[in-house]
């Protein structure tokens, strides 16, 4: 019963750590504004759309609660293929991720200004040359 109650503790903490790592990644792929993982591509498209007037302005987290209420279709595909529902693929993962997913891009896409800094940064060739120079002969980098 113990090595239960662990396995199923052990599993719970993964899956969140798993799910952080995703969305911190989605929120770092839409602000890099080089293209967004395949699970965000509707919701980006949709909130980008809201930006023009063009559907409900809703934020990417909304538009990914609402495609992931479309899983829905997965679990019908379930019953319709094999007479049951399927807890190893729409399983509780599945349903506590559609949630997280919207929440923690929506908070963690606030907190990133720091990536559009990185981005921006563009170093002076001069100094770049100064500083690599000084580490090579000092052992030390530049200050």
């Amino acid at each position: 019963m113990k090595e239960k109650i662990v396995s199923f503790c052990w599993q719970h903490l993964l899956l969140l750590l798993s799910l952080f790592v995703m969305t911190v990644g989605v929120a770092v792929c839409v602000r890099s504004m080089l293209g967004s993982s395949v699970i965000s591509v509707l919701p980006y498209v949709f909130a980008s759309a809201g930006e023009h007037a063009l559907v409900p302005a809703l934020t990417i987290g909304q538009y990914t609660y609402i495609m992931n209420f479309v899983l829905v279709l997965g679990i019908a595909a379930c019953y319709l293929f094999f007479g049951a529902w399927q807890w190893h693929i729409v399983g509780i993962g599945t349903l506590f991720a559609m949630f997280y997913v919207g929440i923690v891009v929506r908070l963690t896409g606030r907190h990133l200004g720091w990536f559009d800094r990185l981005l921006a940064y563009r170093p002076g060739f001069r100094r770049y040359i100064y500083g690599l120079a000084r580490f090579i002969y000092n052992g030390k980098p530049a200050e």
